[in-house]
This record gives structure tokens, sequence and C-alpha cells, in this order.
């Protein structure tokens, strides 16, 4: 191979890795304003049972079935949320350690915060 061949064979490994690592970064981008986006409505939701707690106080109405059903939505966002964050998680290339949930690289398998082996 020529200098020109080695070159462009260069210059096109470099091109696809960018490529893959812009796609991942704008995958993270879009899994992440879907997780704010869920928190958002986590907080929508804790409010309207506030609001249904007071007036329950105030004696206005009770609303229980209404505050158990929007527990249960928040119950689901809150799993949805668990779900995108290990996507973005692997996606990235690091997992939460079992023992002190920080953060590491796939391929360590001692966790460099508390020593523990990763499973």
């Amino acid at each position: 191979m020529d200098f020109m061949e080695k070159l462009v064979s260069k210059v096109s490994e470099g091109t696809k890795v960018l490529s893959k690592k812009t796609d991942e970064l704008l995958e993270v981008t879009e899994l992440r304003m879907e997780i704010k986006n869920l928190e958002d409505e986590i907080e929508e939701a804790k409010l309207f049972i506030g609001e249904m707690v007071y007036r329950s106080y105030l004696g206005k109405e009770t609303g229980t079935a209404e505050m158990r059903e929007k527990c249960r939505e928040i119950e689901q966002m809150y799993y949805k949320i668990q779900q995108l964050t290990q996507e973005v998680n692997q996606i990235r290339g690091v997992r939460l350690c079992p023992h002190c949930s920080i953060e590491i690289r796939e391929y360590i398998n001692y966790c460099p915060s508390c020593g523990n082996k990763i499973i």
C-alpha cells in the first residue's frame, strides 16, 4: 500500500468512528430528553396528588381512587426512567456498581470505590 492508500484508509476509519460516536451522542441525548420529560410528568402528578390531599383535608373531596391511580402512574414512570437510564449507560459503556451505585466502565471487574467484585 502506498502513502495515499494508507491515508485514505485512515481517514475512512476515522470518519466511521466519528459517525458512530455522533449517532451514539444523538441517541443518548434523545433518551435523556425522554427521561427529563418523564421527570416533569412525575412532578406534575405529585402536585396533583398534593392538591387532592389538601382538598381532602378541607373536606371538599376524597379522591382516593384518583390518588392511587396517579401513584401507579408515577411508579410506571419511575420504572421507565430506570429502563431509559440503563439504555443510556449501555450506550456509554458504563454500568452501576451493585454495591455502592458508582458508575464504572463495563470492562472493570472490581469497583474502584468500594472494592467489591462486579458480577
